[in-house]
């Protein structure tokens, strides 16, 4: 019983993967698409194609959000260190935030006080993560 249990499981397991491997690659060819779409756009169309190709990468982040915490979850988590620019990753973050807030009337702006060091050894994707989801 516990060999079944523990064989479901696994089996379970690669499920977020391979969802995440055909978000992937779904995300790429669309992105692949609305860049040669977008030689052939008029003026007016232009934001239109700026607006999806943003969801598609909002839509990433999300996706890896999940995979994250399932991985978490099953202890499979490793973070990629690194040393990152704080204000890059700050001004990417306002980047998608401008975005999200575009069209509600609503301003956004980032001040780095002088306290806050210039690089920091961490994980970009999980810290730009962990903002957005404040954000939201």
């Amino acid at each position: 019983m516990n060999e079944q249990i523990m064989e479901n499981k696994k089996e379970i397991s690669k499920l977020p993967d391979s969802l995440m491997n055909q978000v992937n690659e779904y995300t790429q060819a669309t992105q692949k698409k609305l860049e040669k779409l977008d030689t052939f756009v008029q003026d007016q169309g232009h934001p239109i194609i700026e607006e999806s190709l943003y969801d598609l990468s909002k839509m990433q982040y999300r996706m890896k959000d999940f995979q994250d915490v399932y991985n978490i979850s099953e202890n499979k988590f490793t973070p990629n260190f690194e040393t990152l620019n704080v204000k890059q990753c700050f001004e990417d973050l306002k980047e998608m935030a401008l975005e999200d807030v575009k069209g509600h009337n609503m301003e956004v702006s980032l001040t780095i006080e002088s306290g806050v060091p210039e690089e920091i050894h961490s994980d970009d994707a999980k810290i730009k993560q962990v903002i957005l989801n404040l954000f939201n």
